[in-house]
């Protein structure tokens, strides 16, 4: 499996015979060879053409489109490979059947919830406070159990989040923090996590694209015109792991300081420097690689995304029930 690669700079990238050419405004061209690539992120405007499009079809690499201040805009998707009329068959009976629908929803936001317990157990063990909101996370686990519908669910996991995102002022060192805000964020800590959460839908976009799944048919989030919905159900139950664990690191190692940040768009957004520091440490993440307990083989973290695609899948045709990822590292 291939890395990504992340253009943060205005140029133009076109097919040169089998591989890719990048050719930006400033610096050397370069050849990107295709099968050293798993995706591409485009960061800033890039000049291309069909024959790109088609030969990024052929090879099968997706591209998702952000603007040059960190917000996602869409995806390119190449033509679907791996088809299987009877899994969409399957994913789609599920998502129409209410009680198989709310169960498949309540193991989802169970996971989500397990896995923020865990960042904040991490934190209470080296001192921070942040017993009080495992603890009030206990309660909502309780009330994800007998929620009696999606909207009550919905209800519960927003509850949630806010105790959660409530925690980061104690997990925090030295960075001002009153609470989530979007649209658009307006401290430093609101615009990583809008960023990196950005980024972990789209590379769960991007490993649904390998399943035979439907990534507009999802459970938890209720599936919409134009909306990838199965792709936001994963990314919530991968956020505390991939980007609220980077979030924590940047912030606290003080690899960001409030200097990489300017004002934008009514808020603040990374500077180009910045942008280009978490998109680093965001792949190098992604690359790394851990011991995985049932292959017996190392797995980067990115595969674990489709493994997880993978065990929804069992779970459409009656495999095996699907329980959300339990970190065992």
């Amino acid at each position: 499996m291939g890395k990504a690669f992340y253009f943060t700079q205005a140029g133009r990238l076109r097919r040169k015979q089998n591989t890719l050419y990048w050719e930006p405004q400033e610096g050397p061209p370069r050849t990107l060879p295709v099968e050293a690539i798993s995706e591409l992120y485009w960061l800033a405007p890039i000049r291309l053409g069909t024959p790109l499009l088609r030969f990024l079809g052929e090879k099968r690499i997706p591209a998702h489109v952000f603007s040059p201040y960190g917000h996602y805009r869409g995806s390119f998707l190449p033509k679907a490979y791996l088809l299987s009329g009877e899994v969409r068959l399957r994913q789609a009976a599920h998502v129409l059947h209410r009680k198989k629908r709310l169960e498949l929803a309540r193991r989802l936001v169970r996971g989500t919830l397990w896995l923020m317990q865990r960042n904040l157990a991490y934190y209470a063990n080296r001192g921070r406070p942040t017993t009080p909101f495992y603890e009030e996370l206990n309660q909502r686990l309780q009330e994800v159990e007998t929620a009696p519908s999606l909207p009550a669910l919905m209800g519960i996991e927003g509850a949630a989040k806010r105790t959660y995102y409530a925690a980061f002022g104690a997990i925090l060192e030295g960075w001002d923090w009153s609470g989530r805000s979007k649209r658009p964020p307006t401290d430093p800590v609101n615009v990583l996590i809008s960023f990196l959460n950005s980024l972990t839908y789209a590379v769960v976009l991007g490993q649904l694209y390998h399943t035979p799944l439907e990534p507009t048919i999802g459970f938890l989030h209720a599936p919409r015109r134009a909306r990838y919905t199965l792709a936001l159900d994963l990314a919530e139950v991968f956020k505390p792991v991939l980007a609220d664990r980077l979030l924590f690191r940047l912030l606290n190692r003080r690899e960001l300081s409030p200097a990489d940040f300017e004002p934008a768009l009514k808020g603040l957004v990374l500077k180009p420097t910045a942008l280009r520091t978490v998109l680093k440490v965001w792949e190098e993440r992604l690359s790394e690689t851990l011991q995985h307990r049932s292959l017996r083989r190392p797995v980067s973290y990115r595969y674990l995304i489709r493994l997880e695609a993978y065990k929804l899948l069992k779970h459409f045709l009656g495999i095996q029930p699907y329980e959300p990822i339990k970190p065992w590292w």
